[in-house]
Formats: structure tokens, sequence, C-alpha cells
């Protein structure tokens, strides 16, 4: 982005969604990634949200991610993690038997996320909601 010193801030973000994102979410869903690890890739996300608009450290990103229409890394790390996990139904029966390894990750999301509909827009709603219920 040093490149990019003059780019708009919608250009700087498309450029970071198109470039970085794949290369923090690859095959992001097949792997059990501690809590530590999502917070640390958390990290890197929000740090392109500061970069991009002149952020501090210390300031959090959340809102501007909202209004963004971006989801914070650990709502994206569930969303394909939920993606990974229900998309069993033409894969052969060894990756049936790590999906019910993971059983206990499927049905947290059920309860985080109403039920089976867990979508982009179900994740967006409830980063929303958490944004609202904060004020």
């Amino acid at each position: 982005m040093g490149q990019c010193k003059y780019a708009d801030e919608c250009v700087k973000l498309c450029l970071v969604k198109s470039f970085c994102v794949p290369l923090l979410t690859y095959c992001i869903g097949a792997i059990d990634a501690s809590d530590q690890q999502v917070k640390d890739l958390a990290v890197c996300w929000n740090d392109s949200f500061r970069r991009i608009f002149g952020y501090k450290r210390y300031e959090s990103v959340k809102v501007l991610q909202l209004y963004c229409g971006e989801l914070p890394f650990d709502l994206m790390y569930d969303f394909i993690k939920w993606k990974f996990l229900t998309s069993f139904s033409d894969v052969p029966i060894r990756f049936h038997v790590f999906y019910e390894l993971n059983r206990h990750k499927v049905d947290s999301y059920i309860l985080n996320y109403d039920h089976f509909k867990c979508s982009r827009s179900v994740i967006a709603n409830y980063f929303s909601n958490f944004i609202a219920n904060r004020k």
C-alpha cells in the first residue's frame, strides 16, 4: 500500500480484501485454530483498517468495519469454519469422521448464530446488534 499513498480509502480497502484476506483465510476452515491464533489474525485484519483510515493502534476499528460492511476477523473465521464443517454432503466418509469430531463447534455456531441459517448476513446482523448493544 506504500505505492498508493494518494488513493481513495475504498480503493485501498478493496485491494486489501482482494489480496490479503485470501492469504489470511486460506484453508482456515480446515484448521482447528486456537483462540490466540484467531486473535493474532484478527490483529492483522484490524491493523489493515488502522493503516488505511489513519487510526491509532489503541483505537477500535469495529464500528468502522461495520460501516464498511466488513466482518471482524473472529466472525469471519466463524463463518468460514461453519461453511467448511457443513459442506460434507459430497465428500468421502473419512471427512465425515472429521465432521463428527468437530460437532461441538457446529453446535456452538448454531447456538450463536440462529440455528441452521448461518450465513454472512446472519453473522453481520449479529455483529451490528453487538455494536448497537455496546452503546
